[in-house]
């Protein structure tokens, strides 16, 4: 099986409208296995979002799909972005349906 990596941007000044849409379309990737990468571009001419309204953000969206998918890693600052990976409920490495100690075939 292979899996699908899907990234979703997220912006600090998204309207409640457009948070919602993009809840509804990570949600839906999730429920069809794939991973979901969520970044939130801290960009330069507008004002800078602090790094706690970043991870709210993501962590607003983590906790809207937890019953689809949970964290994969914490987020991470990785220059100007903040992303979060969120893994697909009964993915490989969430260890469900796997065997601890199981002999590899």
């Amino acid at each position: 099986m292979l899996l699908a990596h899907k990234e979703m941007r997220l912006k600090h000044d998204d309207l409640p409208q457009q948070r919602d849409a993009k809840r509804q379309t990570v949600r839906r990737w999730l429920s069809e296995g794939d991973i979901v990468q969520l970044t939130v571009r801290l960009r330069g001419p507008e004002p800078q979002p602090s790094l706690a309204v970043a991870r709210a953000l993501l962590a607003d969206l983590a906790r809207a799909v937890v019953d689809l998918g949970r964290a994969d890693r914490d987020e991470r600052l990785e220059g100007r972005s903040m992303t979060l990976i969120l893994a697909p409920t009964g993915h490989p490495s969430d260890g469900v349906g796997v065997r601890v100690g199981a002999p590899l075939r």
